[in-house]
Formats: structure tokens, sequence, C-alpha cells
């Protein structure tokens, strides 16, 4: 199977359609082994994101250990999303705090 990526950029032919490079790798989830294509140089990362999964289960098995495991995947799945929208809003207000002081900066600096 081949992945396609965007179009070429613009000073290539815009019908061009080039390969997305890929790798293939194996991961354990729960104990289940899956291989998954990832992009070429992605790897490392989709195994630190298995082993963070992995850890979360393990997290919710002790905290629930009756859950049927599609719950626990469900509840897991729940968690990282709430720490990505945390993390998201955390960011954005990093941002908002950067923005208004290089805006002080350059009004200062343009005082001058």
């Amino acid at each position: 199977m081949t992945d396609y990526a965007s179009p070429a950029p613009d000073n290539a032919n815009a019908d061009e359609i080039k390969p997305l490079v890929t790798e293939q790798v194996n991961l354990t989830l729960s104990g289940q082994t899956m291989r998954i294509t990832c992009r070429k140089g992605e790897a490392a990362a989709m195994i630190r994101a298995q082993n963070m999964v992995n850890d979360k289960i393990l997290e919710l098995r002790k905290v629930a250990p009756g859950l049927s495991m599609e719950k626990i995947a469900l509840l897991a799945s729940l968690d990282f999303c709430h720490e990505l929208n945390q993390k998201s809003l955390q960011l954005k207000g990093i941002s908002d705090t950067l923005s208004v002081r290089v805006k002080k900066l350059m009004e200062l600096l343009e005082g001058d």
C-alpha cells in the first residue's frame, strides 16, 4: 500500500503527487501486537506513545480492576484528550502573553 502526500510545491507540476516515505513499526498495546505504518522517522515517537498508552492502561486497571478492556481503552482515550485540551489551553495562554509582551516591546522600541 502506498500513501500519498499533498501535491508538490508551487515550483513543481501541480498535478504531480509525490509518494509519502513511510516505515513500519510493531507496537504492543495491552498485550496485543500490531504492525502499523507511519511516516519515516516517526517510529520512535510511536513507541513512546505506545508506552504512554500502556502506562495509562495499567494505571486504570489498578484504579478500576473490574472494567472491561473496552471501557479502559475509552477512559484512557478520554483522559489523553482531556490532558491535550489542558495543554492546548496552557499553550494558548503562553502565546497570548508573549504576543502582549512583544507588542509592548515593539512600542517601546518605536518610541525611541
